[in-house]
């Protein structure tokens, strides 16, 4: 993650200004504001949201330099880094295929939560469910 003064400068950078106090303007805050959350290393994440959106600029890549500096922009290619999360529900579906269905069920939103639980094997789970509610 960048601090709070690599971001100021990189907006500097991609706006071509020379002072902080054009970032706090761009940004839409106080000078003093910026210079406090400057020394604190504090994000104004509002600020830098609107920002980007109004740049066209990735959030992601002012934060932490991954991705591309454009939304859209194929012109550098992305570094994805593993998800182990992601890697261990797959090793799971993998050992369990018969349970795809049912995270499917869960992914879209299934408003019957005891439906999608129905096709666990441990009936167990769905009495701790019932039991809850």
């Amino acid at each position: 993650m960048r601090t709070f003064a690599e971001i100021i400068e990189l907006i500097k950078e991609t706006k071509n200004l020379k002072k902080d106090k054009e970032v706090a303007v761009i940004l839409q805050i106080e000078y003093k504001r910026l210079a406090t959350a400057k020394s604190r290393n504090s994000l104004p994440y509002e600020e830098l949201i609107t920002f980007c959106n109004k740049e066209n600029i990735s959030l992601n890549w002012l934060l932490t330099n991954q991705g591309n500096k454009k939304i859209g922009d194929q012109s550098r290619e992305y570094k994805a880094t593993p998800d182990t999360e992601l890697s261990e529900i797959v090793q799971e579906l993998k050992e369990n295929p018969n349970d795809k269905k049912l995270i499917l069920k869960l992914l879209k939103g299934k408003k019957d939560i005891k439906e999608a639980l129905e096709g666990l094997s441990s009936k167990d789970m769905l009495n701790n469910l019932e039991q809850a509610s």
